[in-house]
């Protein structure tokens, strides 16, 4: 069920109730741009949910699209998604409890590069076939793929290596093409390419390295570009416009979510959100996805052990949060989206919970009685949401 909560303004509930108790929950605040307002700040409601298709294997690990292809990772399943609401399964992968990534070389490659559950796979998008990677120079466990400038890289679990393909292809992996972060001693937790730099995150800091040109190391870390800040989990950072935001760990402490400023990370968290983030028990297997919509370029953190998804809003530096309400239980599940991609002119996201691919909307005010019409949610309660 679809229920929503606010008072006048952000997400704020201060340690102390006194001082601030603002909640704002499936709703987000908007700032005017100009005119007269009668208000400095309104509220909107947030996007509502309709099946787009239904996926038989569960839940969903992964979402890419482009050049009007789609392509999901549920459960253990790879499925190409078609833009009149069907899908076609493309084949099986290995599965953990960790998200799948999806990376793909363009027409020049014309692969996709499918990370799941430790191994690496190659999608051909011409045969339309799924071959897993056995090639000696391909390190496993993997963690998570990416992509820049023709090469696929591949972040090694529990390990300061990273590695990297032949130009155009996926399957032709070097023994010799592996990097190792010495910079710091901890192990690297994640990896994301931003503005064509591959940001290698570890628990205490974070290296960026970039391609040089080098015929025989084209991957080097670049001088002078480390932050003594790291990430509290592996799939916790996403990209927007030229940045990204993350949820951190170092050696002082965590659960700070900054955002890179260039090679400065800059705090965009409140006290508020860090108290939340404070008192849940775990937030390593937090789950970070980024869309922009009307204007808004919108931050999600998906927690497992939370009631919310927090939601950051890069336009007005304003957070609220979004949860499904459980009427049997009397409360707050987190959103039921943990993964993205915009393709056929649509906001789909995957569901954290089932293998539904939903079509994300926002709700259309409806003149003839001055309401919200909204997508419906698609709420499976199964041992809670």
């Amino acid at each position: 069920m679809r229920l929503s909560a606010f008072a006048v303004g952000p997400s704020n509930v201060s340690r102390s109730i006194s001082q601030d108790g603002e909640e704002l929950i499936n709703w987000y605040p908007e700032r005017p741009d100009a005119g007269t307002p009668k208000s400095p700040l309104g509220a909107y409601p947030t996007p509502g949910l309709e099946v787009f298709v239904r996926l038989e294997s569960a839940p969903v690990r992964g979402l890419w699209g482009q050049d009007a292809r789609c392509f999901a990772v549920s459960g253990n399943k790879l499925y190409e998604v078609h833009a009149h609401q069907d899908a076609t399964e493309r084949g099986t992968v290995a599965m953990d409890a960790n998200p799948a990534t999806i990376h793909s070389n363009g027409s020049a490659g014309k692969q996709l590069f499918i990370v799941s559950g430790g191994k690496g796979y190659i999608y051909d998008l011409t045969d339309n076939t799924l071959t897993e990677i056995t090639d000696d120079g391909f390190p496993t466990p993997a963690l998570m793929g990416e992509y820049v400038d023709s090469y696929f890289l591949v972040l090694q679990a529990q390990s300061q290596t990273f590695a990297f393909s032949s130009l155009l292809d996926g399957l032709e992996w070097d023994t010799l093409d592996w990097n190792t972060v010495s910079q710091s001693s901890d192990l690297l937790r994640s990896m994301i390419v931003n503005q064509r730099e591959v940001w290698l995150f570890g628990s205490r800091t974070t290296a960026i390295w970039h391609n040089t040109g080098d015929a025989t190391t084209p991957f080097q870390p670049i001088p002078q570009a480390y932050l003594q800040v790291g990430i509290a989990g592996s799939f916790c950072v996403a990209r927007f416009d030229n940045s990204m935001l993350w949820l951190s760990e170092n050696e002082h402490g965590a659960r700070m979510v900054f955002r890179a400023n260039g090679y400065s990370p800059q705090r965009v968290s409140t006290h508020s959100i860090e108290t939340y983030l404070d008192r849940l028990p775990r937030v390593d297997d937090a789950i970070a996805w980024t869309y922009q919509q009307d204007g808004h370029t919108f931050w999600c953190l998906y927690l497992p052990a939370a009631r919310h998804t927090l939601v950051y809003d890069v336009a007005t530096g304003l957070w609220h949060k979004r949860a499904v309400w459980d009427s049997t239980t009397c409360r707050w599940y987190p959103d039921l989206g943990r993964c993205h991609a915009y393709v056929f002119g649509k906001h789909l996201v995957g569901d954290r919970q089932s293998g539904t691919v939903y079509h994300m909307d926002l709700p259309q005010w409806d003149t003839s009685d001055g309401s919200w019409r909204f997508a419906d949610y698609e709420v499976v309660v199964s041992g809670g949401l």
